[in-house]
């Protein structure tokens, strides 16, 4: 049997009246690569923190029986030690100012790994990294004993992950296989709870009409026929009095019957968005946004040069490329609204900006509809609507801003773009704290969006399911790709494959002159 590493038991947390967590128990086992899951507030990081033993929780106990290390969510790592092969494997950048959100991310991993932990709690550790960086740390996440990890990314979970825990009000459930797998399980089960949901409302519906027909029963019953003598009369009655006592007998079974019909809870619907979000001011030109021979500098740092890229009227664009090349600072340029320096924004063309620091653009003193309403070009029924599909929804909407998660603001952040008068959406790592949930509603409402989207993202499974057109920035330049993540991957094989297949074909005649 696998050797236990780490446990908890009993464990409660309660911030003020609500109930963090309140579960039984936690074990982890050498070998195990845990995913861990659940909705934005639901505690997931509350969870690592009292399994790494920075949180007491008010109730229970947990154990380590190995060394434990931590990859933060948040922070710079100041005054960590990094081993040297770490600091070139992950390419750690000195601690200095402007440093980007891959970067910050790679020196949290590089803490983490230079220590001796043999069991990692990793808390979003994929944040903000370019596909180099996450490459690395697939292989770096190999290494630990055991796991427990925090990501919005499904490919990572599906790669890496061999058992899936959902903690949905405070309490665990534990799934073994990957992510897809748990949700193949979660589908299985909805169909199974719609299905008992919707026999218990046609049973509730039969014994109803059961009910009816028998007091109509008895009403007719309890009618004497026309032209009946007295004596015919009394024998009428009693007859019928014994009948109406059985039937008033079966309808009383029948109503303690539906009374204690077991009534299943209702499945959550998720509600459909109606109308075409990002269509309430139509861009008259082909052409939202154009590039041509821009330069873009960082301080002394040339991040672009003479580069060209062209966003037609319509379309969704993911902005890819590694740590530091521009992406930011160019979806920076574009979101001042003002062409010049070769950079052409059409007339009619609104923008809205879904930032990295996006907390900034909301009012912490306001509740979260407010936030979303404030500049709104759609009622109040509609806000609550794309709210509800991010999973945002009942009494949450009305708490104030300050005491939501980092997840749940960008949630706000992001119903409050919906729902303005814009038509161009300039999207910096949109998925960032967002739980997996609310990743995949996210993506629905993308699919559906009729504005344009130049997006900056890292996850290649939201890239593949939000955009049709992919342009990398590669050496101060950009490069295009008509076609969505799955036909660019399918054409690199296939240059891979004919790049081989050159080669093979040097190879052998390079042999045959060496023969002769």
């Amino acid at each position: 049997m696998s050797r236990l590493l780490l446990e908890a038991h009993d464990i409660s947390v309660s911030y003020g009246e609500r109930t963090v967590l309140a579960f039984d128990d936690f074990t982890l086992y050498a070998g195990e690569r845990v995913g861990l899951v659940g909705e934005n507030g639901a505690g997931k990081s509350t969870l690592l923190r009292v399994l790494s033993g920075e949180l007491w929780p008010d109730g229970g106990w947990r154990a380590e029986y190995a060394p434990l290390a931590v990859i933060e969510q948040s922070g710079l790592a100041e005054g960590a030690e990094f081993s040297p092969a770490l600091r070139g494997e992950l390419r750690v950048q000195p601690l200095r100012e402007g440093l980007s959100g891959g970067e910050k991310t790679r020196r949290r991993i590089a803490a983490a790994f230079s220590g001796k932990g043999g069991v990692l709690l990793a808390d979003e550790p994929t944040n903000d990294l370019d596909a180099e960086g996450l490459e690395r740390l697939r292989r770096l996440l190999r290494l630990p004993e055991a796991l427990v990890l925090i990501s919005h990314d499904r490919a990572l979970l599906d790669e890496v992950c061999n058992r899936i825990v959902l903690l949905e009000e405070g309490r665990l459930t534990s799934f073994p296989g990957n992510y897809s797998a748990f949700r193949a399980e979660l589908e299985n089960r909805r169909q199974y709870q719609n299905s008992l949901y919707r026999q218990a409302l046609d049973e509730e519906k039969r014994l109803k009409n059961m009910i009816q027909r028998q007091a109509e029963t008895v009403s007719q019953r309890g009618k004497l026929p026309s032209r009946m003598g007295n004596s015919e009369a009394r024998l009428h009655k009693r007859a019928g009095g014994a009948t109406q006592a059985k039937l008033s007998q079966s309808r009383r079974a029948m109503e303690s019957r539906l009374e204690h019909l077991e009534r299943p809870d209702r499945p959550r619907d998720d509600p459909a968005i109606a109308m075409k979000l990002g269509a309430a001011t139509p861009v008259v030109s082909r052409t939202a946004v154009e590039l041509r021979e821009l330069s873009l500098t960082a301080g002394e740092r040339t991040l672009l040069r003479g580069a060209s890229l062209t966003l037609p009227t319509g379309s969704h664009t993911a902005l890819l490329g590694p740590n530091g090349c521009g992406k930011t600072s160019l979806l920076r340029r574009i979101a001042a609204g003002e062409s010049g320096g070769g950079l052409r924004i059409a007339p009619g063309v609104k923008i809205g900006w879904f930032d990295q620091d996006h907390a900034g653009t909301l009012d912490g003193a306001r509740s979260a509809l407010e936030n979303v309403m404030d500049g709104s070009v759609y009622p109040e029924s509609m806000a609550r609507i794309i709210l509800a599909r991010l999973n945002l929804r009942g009494g949450d909407v009305h708490k104030k801003l300050s005491l939501l998660s980092g997840g749940e603001v960008a949630k706000c952040a992001l119903a409050r773009l919906f729902c303005a008068d814009v038509n161009l959406l300039l999207l910096d790592e949109p998925t960032n704290h967002l739980d997996v949930f609310t990743l995949e509603a996210l993506q629905e409402v993308l699919r559906s969006y009729a504005g344009t989207v130049l997006l900056v993202s890292h996850d290649r499974r939201f890239v593949q399911e939000t955009t049709e057109r992919l342009a990398f920035v590669e050496n101060g330049t950009i490069r295009t790709f008509e076609g969505n993540w799955a036909e660019w991957e399918q054409r690199q094989r296939r240059d891979e494959d004919e790049e081989a297949a050159g080669l093979e074909n040097t190879l052998r005649w390079l042999r045959q002159e060496s023969a002769e």
